[in-house]
């Protein structure tokens, strides 16, 4: 019975043969280093464990990529369709933006999208069938970025004064934009957005 009993239990390596695994291991590793700074060629003889190769090229392995992302989900706002031209373009690029930095492939970039049109947007969406991303942003840019007249900026323009509640922060940027968008002279910007603060 002990015999079996002797048998079945693993045995933990000894002293000498520890030290003799080691030097084993230092001598691979010296004729690694070795061959690393004579012309990259591995010495297969000494190595039988090493894989030998017919060129002096060094090979890549495959790695995987894995990348710690900020959480996406908040970080472009939902798009309805019902936003300004200003607004609509600004969404398609923070989203393109987004995708080309995550080098999502085109079912991740229209999965996003799904996820992020409601409203007239998305029956927009669910209505169309694209190809491919390039695709997918002309025909967003046709149908939600219409090019505004100069007169239709000017009007916004005019019209656009500060909100009761509204941060001055906000007020200003929307304005600069406005007047950046008419090509305004730094005097005329000036005036514009003083004329329309509380």
């Amino acid at each position: 019975m002990d015999d079996n009993k002797d048998q079945s239990e693993p045995k933990a390596p000894d002293y000498l043969d520890l030290y003799n695994t080691v030097t084993e291991l230092r001598e691979k590793l010296r004729l690694l280093e070795a061959s690393a700074t004579s012309n990259n060629q591995p010495p297969t003889s000494n190595l039988p464990t090493l894989a030998s190769t017919t060129s002096n090229v060094p090979v890549m392995t495959p790695s995987v990529d894995y990348r710690i992302l900020p959480d996406v989900s908040t970080s472009i706002w939902t798009f309805t369709g019902h936003e300004t031209s200003a607004q609509a373009d600004d969404w398609i690029s923070s989203v393109d933006g987004l995708a080309q930095v995550n080098h999502w492939p085109l079912r991740y970039r229209l999965q996003y999208v799904r996820a992020h049109v409601t409203e007239a947007a998305r029956s927009w969406f669910l209505l169309e069938v694209f190809e491919d991303w390039d695709y997918f942003v002309q025909r967003f840019r046709r149908t939600f970025v219409r090019t505004l007249r100069k007169a239709d900026l000017w009007r916004e323009l005019e019209a656009r004064i500060q909100a009761m509640n509204e941060p001055t922060i906000d007020y200003y940027y929307a304005k600069i934009g406005l007047c950046r968008s008419l090509s305004l002279s730094f005097a005329e910007t000036r005036d514009y957005i003083l004329e329309g603060l509380r």
